[in-house]
């Protein structure tokens, strides 16, 4: 994991001030991002049914609007295995997506919502 040895990079661009109002992942749907990942030639794809995809998607889009009228940064924190399908997931909204082993230890994590099927 390259990103892992980036911390500090990472943090300072994406946490300046070492504060993050987070949303996170409810741990059911980590795991159904780990169970529908599939390996296939040109890399990975999630085969999840697309009215979950799209109730996940309308979920995040609805936490990330109400932290960006709070007037923050929406910031996605998952674990390192999901973190680049949840990615491919919100892709069209302006979010950032980072794995909690990305980010330095000292950075406070505030709750804003949690992401859930």
């Amino acid at each position: 994991f390259v990103r892992q040895n980036l911390k500090r990079m990472l943090t300072n661009r994406f946490i300046p001030t070492r504060q993050v109002h987070s949303i996170i992942l409810d741990a059911k749907l980590e795991q159904l991002l780990i169970d529908s990942t599939r390996q296939a030639e040109g890399g990975t794809y999630l085969a999840i049914d697309p009215v979950q995809l799209n109730a996940i998607y309308s979920n995040l889009k609805q936490l990330a609007e109400r932290v960006r009228d709070n007037g923050f940064i929406p910031i996605v924190m998952t674990s390192a295995m999901v973190r680049r399908q949840f990615r491919k997931i919100s892709e069209q909204l302006d979010v950032t997506v980072l794995s909690f082993t990305e980010i330095d230890s000292d950075v406070e994590l505030i709750q804003e919502g949690i992401v859930r099927l």
